[in-house]
């Protein structure tokens, strides 16, 4: 018995990473979404919540989602970073 491996799909937008189907039993919500998000971005173009959310489904445009996903990806690695270090130094302190 052969077992198909599922390939992992790949998004031509970076920072996408899922698909959003408006095919399915789910259109309302998904369309509901695809709404709140795109007016959010419109009213605040720096709310991170609607940014991510639009890189993620591949709306946000090519140049936009180039950006944004620059700097949400070096947003996080200096959070791990910043957090790790404090932990460091609680260490250090509890053995002192």
């Amino acid at each position: 018995m052969t077992e198909e491996k599922k390939k992992a799909k790949t998004f031509e937008l970076p920072g996408q990473t899922k698909e959003l189907d408006m095919g399915t039993a789910n259109i309302a919500s998904n369309e509901a979404s695809l709404i709140f998000y795109e007016t959010l971005h419109t009213q605040r173009p720096n709310s991170e919540m609607a940014i991510r959310w639009l890189l993620q489904h591949g709306k946000l445009p090519m140049d936009e989602a180039k950006l944004w996903s620059k700097k949400l990806g070096t947003a996080k690695k200096t959070a791990a970073v910043a957090s790790s270090s404090k932990q460091k130094l609680k260490v250090s302190e509890a053995l002192a």
